[in-house]
């Protein structure tokens, strides 16, 4: 059995490109497994950091950008090019 599997997943990965999502073939134990709702919330927590930290990235970027003396015009032009949500400059003191 354990060749038919294997030809099975090369076959798959020939046919779609990309090999197949798998289980342990025999008795697998579902202690070795985590809940969905763990899984859930573990993914949810993950992109909410991503995304905090693309922000904290982009700002970082704006800053130099500016320092390095580009116009507003040429930072939220280039963050776009690459993928980057520009930030809205920070308000001027006292505003």
């Amino acid at each position: 059995m354990t060749w038919d599997l294997l030809a099975g997943n090369l076959q798959e990965l020939l046919d779609a490109g990309e090999s197949p999502v798998h289980e342990p073939a025999f008795d697998p134990n579902p202690d070795e497994y985590v809940t969905w709702d763990y899984a859930r919330g573990f993914l949810d927590g993950y992109e909410v950091f991503e995304r905090e930290d693309t922000d904290e990235v982009a700002e970082k970027v704006r800053r130099e950008l500016q320092a390095k003396g580009l116009h507003a015009d040429q930072v939220k032009a280039f963050m776009i090019k690459v993928g980057l949500e520009a930030p809205p400059p920070p308000a001027p003191p006292g505003s």
